[in-house]
């Protein structure tokens, strides 16, 4: 029985493991662009909101009930490679995005950790974001550790406009389900070599 797990199991990830090595080569070659190309999973009516510092323009539209799915190709020198992304709004968030808060902003409940290659930052904004609600408060959280980000925008009133995007390299799930195929590999080869020695064995007496 659990030989037979294990089977199934191997081939099951011999499946993902290739289709994430395609998904690695299609990345690579054709470079898509997440916000153009992506797959919607969830209710993808948006929710309309109007600015209210500017109640004159137009209603903008948030997606707050979906999760979405895209490849992309980056060039950025911290996050270099390709990568698999999820993110809940309309494009994912871009490390040189910027949001406007009101001069007398002063972030609070910082927590900030540094070294080497990993960065995770968790900051509560003293002022409401421009076009929220009075009483909303804002936070962020970040995270960047070798080939995975994180990033999240959430919002205490105007939670329709909460946004957050998780990616990471897309050698993690090929190293993943690359490990039961090759530990498969590797037994079928001993027991071949086992039964032929004892095949020789046998031979000689």
């Amino acid at each position: 029985m659990k030989k037979r797990f294990f089977r199934i199991c191997a081939y099951a990830s011999t499946i993902l493991f290739f289709g994430f090595l395609g998904l690695y080569a299609y990345t690579l070659t054709v470079s898509p662009s997440p916000w153009k190309s992506y797959i919607t999973i969830g209710n993808s009516n948006p929710t309309m909101a109007t600015d209210i510092d500017s109640p004159s323009k137009k209603a903008y539209a948030f997606y707050p009930h979906v999760v979405r799915v895209a490849v992309e190709k980056s060039n950025i020198d911290e996050m270099r490679g390709c990568h698999l992304l999820f993110f809940n709004q309309e494009k994912p968030y871009e490390l040189n995005a910027s949001f406007a808060f009101s001069r007398d902003d002063k972030p609070t409940n910082e927590i900030h950790f540094h070294f080497r290659r990993t960065i995770f930052l968790s900051v509560q904004h003293s002022t409401r974001m421009l076009g929220c609600a009075k009483d909303d408060q804002t936070g962020e959280t970040l995270f960047i550790s070798y080939g995975i980000f994180f990033w999240k925008m959430s919002h205490s009133v105007n939670q329709e406009q909460n946004w957050w995007t998780l990616f990471f390299n897309l050698w993690y799930p090929i190293i993943l389900f690359g490990l039961l195929p090759t530990i498969f590999v590797v037994k079928k080869l001993c027991n071949r070599k086992s039964a032929s020695t004892q095949e020789t064995t046998i031979g000689k007496t």
